[in-house]
Parts: structure tokens; C-alpha cells; sequence
């Protein structure tokens, strides 16, 4: 079907419908939308008019009208000036009729108010979606680069998941022969909404893509805003309304249903009957006149159930392909999902022979693996993270371990963010871990540089096997407590402070290992009762002397290196004591929470 532009002598019929349809109230704007003007209707296509009215009585219903022959039906949405704004400014109407200026439209009377409130419901929406991406990914909101596109894909794929039928609408507008015109309509009012942002201070500018500020990213934590999933009873309540209020509406959603099979059929050469360039209809009850009286629960239930799974989602854009993050080997989208041959295909030449070595390294929770690489005559070690959701059984002892003292991140989403967002922040401000090589959040993978040398369990058994004479080991756990404490001064809390997860590099320097727990603003008092507690745990129960030592060194450098007292006070309380206790000895913790008394005793007179 060939785009049609409308001509004036029919505009100037719409406009006298609309004038009919207005009678004694002033218009306040129309515009023309729909597959007529969005390029994918023809002759038998309806023409769909919204028409804003200024009314003292709130309006909103819905007429059909026939102009001559060559316009055949005109489809009139009619509302009140209120309702039009209050759908912009906060989707009252659930979006019904601001939708349709969020795809291209053709202003019929009072186009310049029409362009600043399609900016105004595109401004809210690019602010709604950043704001749940600041919920999404607490940690990586600061580093994640935004393309336009992506709050335009992510504003259609929300609308589809609310209603499904409205699915074929968005594959019809950005059909392969319209995509380009249409895209570049819709984006334009995206880019302004944009601007609008940068300027108040919620986005910033970054080489040709959007940052969420940091500054919004404080203010939006501090709001502590509370989501309740009502998302269901929403969207059964918008279709009961609609499906019973505006049986007309409903067959305008099913006409874009039919002209996307339609389109397809005609791609495919194949025939089917129609009407007017439309599949006739297969669903009795939806295939609607004006009389159709109020659907009854059991079929909205069998709408839910039938084009839910019938509409086609997953052909619609991926917004997370307009989403990116940094990494040394270049920027990569959420929506990638590169695999170990794919990445090394990347870091090696093609022409250059290689040998890998692909073993599993330690670990119960995780899935991590080291990529033993000869090329070269060299030798090169890379370390792959996969990060697996948490659920079932498995997992359940340690939910139980923790519980009422310390929440664990089990979503493998999460936690990969977690490891690259505060992974970039620790390495910018100084703290020694793994450099992230590359990111493949699709898979999510995270490929790092293998750090050489020995974990602080390896320093505690070979002070145990010394009996507490290294002197050097326990200068070794003041620096561990001196570097815990820099991170604690960044404001970050790295959730898993393991012995084992501390590494002693060939360069005398500490690195931090596995920060899928940490984050800004977290419990620093579980690392420093995790740290000691653990250590505990590889101790024998005879040598308390020598726990207590190993504590005293850590306590003593992370209070030179700048912590807080009130940490060290925290970690010695029942709470944390409790959640160790059924594998470190009743003694040992004991010996470790009075160690934690006398430093407090000691630096609190300092």
C-alpha cells in the first residue's frame, strides 16, 4: 500500500465533521493519526481524528462518521481539554489517548499546542523510564550511556506489555518501508523532551549519547520511593473499560491486528479475503458494532489468555540495544550476549594460533572459570564470571544463614551489575581489583584479569602453622584493615568480605575479589563481623592467642587506615555474632568480640 498524503479538500471535510462533533464548544486542537497518516492504510483505511474540546463537563467518547467515498470512515476520539491533559501529565486515562501523539500525527487545527504536550507525555515518559532504571540498577545507573531510541522502544514495549493488541500497531508504524519516515517523526519530539531534561539537570550530555545525572540519582534514592505490584489488576481494569466502553475503539485496535496480517500475507503472496484492505474479523465478540453490550469476566479472561500469548512482543524493537556501558575493548549493549568464543575472537588475530585451557575455578554460589590462553610463547590467564540466578533449594540455607541480619542479592541481573558498577568505582578511586575486560550482559558474563597470589584464608593457616611468630602476616592484616577501611570511606560495602575473597598481589598490594554483594551505601559492619567471624572459622579453637592477634592487627589498621569506630562497635553485637556461630567455635567468637571491645575501649579515649 502506498503512502497517501491526505489532500485539503479532505481535511477541510474532516474539519467540518469535527466542527458537527464539537457543536456549540470551542476546539481546542485536533489531529489526524492512525495508518492513514502513518503510511501503512489505503481508501479503505479508516482516517482517525482526535478531537480536544473545551468543555465545563468532562467528555470522552468516541464517533464514527462516513465522509465521501474516496475518505471512506472517520474514526472521531473525542475528549475534554482536562482529560487530555491530565492523560499527559499522569496517563488518567491509561494512555488511551495520549498514544496516539506519541506516534506520527498530522495536526489539523492548533498544531503548536498539540507538539508541546506530545513533548510534555514524552518528557514524562523518558523521566518515568529513568527513574526505573535508577531502581533497576541501583549501582550502574551513573555508568549506563542512553541512546534516544531507547526511551521510544521502551515507551512502546511498556504500552504492548499493558495491552497486547496495541503490539500490531507498533510493528505496522515501524514496518521496514516506513521505518525510516516514521522513526524520525516520533524521535524528533523524544530529542526535545531530551533537552528539556539535560536542562533541568536529570540528564547530562556524554559524546552523542544521555547520562542520568548523579545528582538525580542522589535525589531519587532519597525519595525511597515504594513500588507495589499492581501492574495485573491495572491492566484488567483498563481492558474491562475499554472493552466495554468503547466498542468502536476496540475495532480500531483490531483493524491494526488485521492489517499487519494483511501486510504479511501480501509480502508472502499470499491471498485471504478482505475488506475495504482489511482480513475480515475471526473473533465474534470483538468484531464489534456500536451495540455490543459489557463484556463479562470470563472474557476479558480469554482476552488476557488469547493475545497475550498471540501478540507479537518479541519482534518488537529490543529497547536494551540502545543501552550501553564501557569496557576496554569498547562500548557494549545491555541486549549483547557474547559468548567465550566470541570474545576471544576478539582479543586474539584471527591469523594468530593460540591454545585454551577452560577450568572451573572454586566457588559453590558461582560459576566462575579461568581461560588459560598460550599464544605467542606467552601465557595469558582471563577469569569468567557467570552470574546465575539464586533460586530453589540450593540456595535456601543461605538465605536462612543471614537471616534478619543480612540481605543477599540473589537475581543474577543484579549481581552482575553490582560487580561492573562498583568494580569501575573502587579501580577510579584508587582500590586495587580485577580490571573488567569485557561485559556480556545478555550471557551474563563478565570477563576479568586474573590477579596472581595468595588469598588471605592461604595468610591465616600459615599464621596458624607459625603459631602467630610472622610477624609480616599480621603487618599483611593491618593493611587488609587499612584498605577495608578506604573502601568503607568511599561510602561502599563490599557484602562479601570473605578472607577469600581478599587477595595478596605479587606487588605486596591487597585487591578485593567477587563485588557481586557490594554497594554504595551498605551494611559496612557485616564486612568487618564477616571478616573476623570467618577468619575464626579457620582457626583452631585452642589457639585463641592467636585470633585474637590476627583480630587486633585487622581492628588496628582499619581504624589507622580512617573507619569508624561505631562499625567496629556494630560487629561485635548478638545480631552479627549469631549468624557465624554454627561454624565458628562458641570460643573463638567470643575471643574475637572481646578483642572488639578492648579496641573500642582503647581508641574511644584516643
Amino acid at each position: 500500500m502506498a503512502l497517501k498524503k491526505m489532500n485539503d479538500d479532505l481535511k477541510k471535510r474532516l474539519l467540518d465533521l469535527c466542527m458537527d462533533v464539537a457543536g456549540s464548544r470551542e476546539i481546542v486542537a485536533a489531529c489526524m493519526y492512525g495508518p492513514r497518516v502513518q503510511g501503512y492504510g489505503d481508501e479503505g483505511s479508516y482516517i482517525e481524528v482526535l478531537l480536544v474540546l473545551k468543555s465545563s463537563r468532562h467528555i470522552f467518547r468516541c464517533h464514527l462518521k462516513r465522509v465521501t467515498a474516496d475518505g471512506g470512515e472517520v474514526f472521531i476520539l473525542v475528549v475534554d481539554q482536562g482529560f487530555f491533559e491530565k492523560d499527559v501529565e499522569s496517563e488518567w486515562l491509561g494512555g488511551l489517548v495520549v498514544d496516539n501523539i506519541l506516534t506520527p500525527y498530522e495536526p489539523l487545527v492548533n498544531g503548536e499546542y498539540l507538539q508541546r504536550e506530545e513533548i510534555e507525555v514524552k518528557r514524562r515518559i523518558i523521566l518515568e523510564i529513568v527513574s526505573n532504571l535508577v531502581l533497576e540498577y541501583p549501582e550502574m545507573s551513573s555508568e549506563i550511556l542512553l541512546k534516544p531510541e531507547y526511551f521510544l522502544y521502551e515507551a512502546m514495549r511498556r504500552r504492548a506489555l499493558l495491552f497486547p493488541l496495541i503490539t500490531y500497531k507498533f510493528l505496522n508504524v515501524l514496518r521496514d518501508d516506513l521505518r525510516e519516515r516514521n522513526l524520525k517523526l516520533m524521535l524528533n519530539g523524544f530529542r526535545k523532551a531530551l533537552e528539556i531534561l539535560v536542562g533541568e539537570g536529570v540528564l547530562e550530555y556524554s559524546d552523542g549519547f544521555f547520562k542520568i545525572s548523579r545528582g538525580y540519582i542522589r535525589t531519587l534514592k532519597r525519595r525511597r520511593i515504594l513500588f507495589v505490584n499492581i501492574f495485573g489488576s491495572i491492566r484488567r481494569r483498563i481492558i474491562r473499560y475499554i472493552f466495554t466502553a468503547f466498542p468502536k475503539i476496540r475495532r480500531s485496535l483490531m483493524m491494526e491486528k488485521e492489517l499487519y496480517i494483511g501486510l504479511l500475507r501480501e509480502a508472502r503472496n499470499l491471498s485471504a479475503p478482505t475488506i475495504g484492505g482489511l482480513t475480515r474479523f475471526s473473533e465474534p465478540f470483538l468484531a464489534l458494532s456500536p451495540s455490543v453490550p459489557s463484556l463479562k469476566e470470563d472474557m476479558i479472561d480469554e482476552y488476557l489468555e488469547r493475545y497475550i500469548s498471540e501478540a507479537p512482543l518479541e519482534k518488537l524493537e529490543d529497547p536494551e540495544k540502545y543501552i550501553f556501558i564501557s569496557t576496554p575493548l569498547g562500548l557494549v549493549s545491555l541486549s549483547d550476549r557474547i559468548t567465550v568464543e566470541d570474545f576471544l575472537r576478539r582479543v586474539i588475530p584471527s591469523d594468530e594460533p593460540y591454545s585454551v585451557l577452560f577450568r572451573k575455578l572454586g566457588g559453590i554460589l558461582n560459576s566462575v572459570y579461568v581461560l588459560d590462553i598460550r599464544r605467542g610463547g606467552r601465557e595469558e590467564r582471563i577469569v569468567v564470571k557467570v552470574f546465575k540466578d539464586w533460586y530453589g533449594l540450593k540456595w535456601f540455607p543461605l538465605i536462612l544463614w543471614a537471616l534478619g541480619t543480612k540481605g543477599f542479592s540473589v537475581l543474577g541481573r543484579s549481581r552482575l551489575e553490582r560487580e561492573y558498577a562498583i568494580n569501575r568505582f573502587l579501580s577510579a578511586n584508587g582500590i586495587y581489583v580485577p580490571n573488567i575486560l569485557y561485559v556480556s550482559p545478555g550471557e551474563r558474563m563478565i570477563f576479568e584479569e586474573f590477579v596472581e597470589g595468595p588469598n588471605l584464608t592461604e595468610v591465616v593457616r600459615n599464621m596458624v602453622l607459625s603459631k602467630g611468630s610472622a610477624l609480616s602476616l599480621m603487618g599483611l592484616l593491618r593493611m587488609v584493615g587499612a584498605e577495608l577501611a578506604k573502601v568503607h570511606g568511599l561510602g561502599v560495602a563490599l557484602g562479601d568480605c570473605k578472607p577469600e575473597n581478599v587477595l595478596v598481589a605479587p606487588d605486596g598490594r591487597i585487591c578485593f575479589v567477587d563485588l557481586e554483594q557490594a554497594s554504595k551505601g551498605g551494611d559496612q559492619a557485616w564486612d568487618i563481623a564477616e571478616f573476623l567471624y570467618y577468619t575464626g572459622h579457620y582457626v583452631p579453637l585452642f589457639l585463641v592467642d592467636i585470633v585474637k592477634e590476627i583480630s587486633r592487627s585487622f581492628l588496628e589498621g582499619y581504624l589507622e587506615g580512617g573507619g569508624k569506630l561505631e562499625n567496629i562497635r556494630r560487629a561485635r553485637s548478638i545480631r552479627y555474632m549469631k549468624v557465624f556461630s554454627f561454624f565458628t567455635p562458641p570460643n573463638i567468637i567470643l575471643a574475637i568480640r572481646e578483642v572488639c571491645g578492648e579496641i573500642l575501649n582503647t581508641w574511644s579515649s584516643i
